[in-house]
């Protein structure tokens, strides 16, 4: 498994979201899981909005704080939208069946 950096993307306006967007899949490239860290209300499921419709999502991104997984399709791809906000313990990973997703070879987006 390949670990990148952390990187921080500065954006200040509404305008700015599909600019950024575009660095972020730029920068994680071929990564499958990106981890997405932020207070509550800080704005990730509208970034992660912004780069679902950079990747030519069809369906409705949306949060999934309840369902704690979505699952987004694209012309050629399916993409898997996480909220770990909500998990209290491994074992709820666990039981979530987190290996099939991570290991599916398609992106995972994780909200934290």
């Amino acid at each position: 498994m390949k670990v990148m950096n952390e990187h921080v993307f500065v954006c200040n306006s509404q305008d700015e979201l599909s600019n950024v967007a575009k660095q972020i899949l730029a920068v994680v490239g071929d990564s499958k899981i990106v981890l997405f860290k932020g207070e509550m209300g800080a704005g990730k499921t509208t970034l992660i909005r912004a780069i679902c419709q950079q990747l030519k999502v069809t369906d409705n991104v949306s949060s999934p704080t309840f369902s704690i997984v979505n699952e987004y399709h694209a012309s050629d791809e399916v993409i898997y939208h996480f909220d770990f906000y909500r998990i209290n313990n491994l074992r709820e990973v666990y039981d979530m069946g987190y290996e099939e997703y991570f290991f599916s070879g398609h992106r995972c987006f994780i909200e934290w």
